[in-house]
């Protein structure tokens, strides 16, 4: 006599039990790409987002239209402890960068400012201390914009060179319309960028 397993299941309903686990399985996959997708796009904006970024505040600078393979390099929360090395390595490769100065951080420093002024790289503006500039009361961020400035100009009268150009960048990256409003009236231009290490959101292990 034939046995039949008690496990075996007809057809008809095996069929719908392999269906809801696809259907388990792809809404799973699909939670899992709506959960990766932000982090991919804060951590590695796609040009188009780029894009849109340099078309909705085009009064911040992101990048440059260039047909030319070259890439524009910023260093952030200088002068330290890095800047030497930082300058031996741009030197060997006959590569150049704007710093973006920290206030604080700029005395007793003078002759970090005056090697990257004579190296051909440019001061950049970064407030005074480092923290979110966005954070700060309107008042504050201008007088620390406008203190960072008097140094940097000092610097350059130093070296009998004028200032490049006026850039600031803010604290962690982020900005609002009144931040953008405050810059502007200084005569400042907002420099942020299209690829990003991320430093000031990912705390360094060492």
């Amino acid at each position: 006599m034939a046995r039949i397993s008690l496990l075996r299941l007809p057809n008809k309903l095996r069929r719908r039990v392999r269906r809801n686990r696809m259907a388990t399985l792809l809404a799973l996959l699909t939670l899992a790409v709506l959960l990766v997708i932000p982090f991919y796009i804060i951590y590695k904006p796609p040009a188009s987002l780029i894009d849109y970024f340099a078309r909705r505040w085009p009064d911040v600078l992101w990048q440059v239209s260039t047909d030319k393979k070259i890439i524009g390099l910023t260093i952030d929360d200088a002068p330290s402890q890095h800047t030497s090395e930082i300058l031996r390595i741009l030197n060997e490769n006959d590569a150049r960068a704007t710093f973006f100065l920290i206030g604080s951080q700029m005395n007793g420093r003078e002759e970090d400012l005056d090697d990257i002024i004579k190296s051909g790289s440019e001061l950049g503006n970064h407030a005074m201390h480092d923290e979110a500039s966005r954070s700060l009361p309107d008042g504050q961020l201008e007088s620390e914009i406008f203190e960072v400035n008097r140094k940097i100009k000092v610097a350059y009268e130093y070296q009998n060179k004028p200032m490049v150009a006026n850039y600031f960048r803010p604290g962690s990256g982020f900005f609002n319309d009144k931040m953008r409003r405050l810059v502007d009236k200084m005569g400042y231009r907002m420099v942020l960028g299209s690829v990003y290490p991320h430093d000031a959101q990912i705390s360094s292990g060492g």
